[in-house]
């Protein structure tokens, strides 16, 4: 039995983003990168400048350097990754077969 390649399915990232940048358009931004299918954008605290959001990408393979470089040219600063999903290519549905 050959084992399938890794692929990112989900992204949980902590972004502080300019209050400027309607999350709509973040959001519309973000579904460029490669295999993104889904995003969440949850506000989680205000000030003056910018909003601390947690944003979930879901999807298949997703390419983080891709991410990273949307939120860059969203003028927003990716803080950390607070969550990921791995799956193996092929492994859904794989039982039984």
């Amino acid at each position: 039995m050959s084992r399938g390649k890794p692929v990112v399915v989900r992204l949980v990232l902590d972004v502080l983003k300019p209050n400027t940048l309607p999350v709509e358009m973040l959001a519309e931004n973000l579904l460029q990168a490669t295999g993104v299918e889904r995003i969440q954008i949850d506000i989680l605290e205000r000030d003056i400048a910018t909003e601390t959001t947690r944003i979930t990408l879901e999807g298949m393979n997703l390419d983080r350097e891709e991410i990273k470089k949307l939120l860059e040219e969203s003028s927003c600063s990716l803080r950390s990754v607070d969550g990921i999903t791995v799956e193996k290519t092929g492994s859904r549905g794989a039982w039984g077969q």
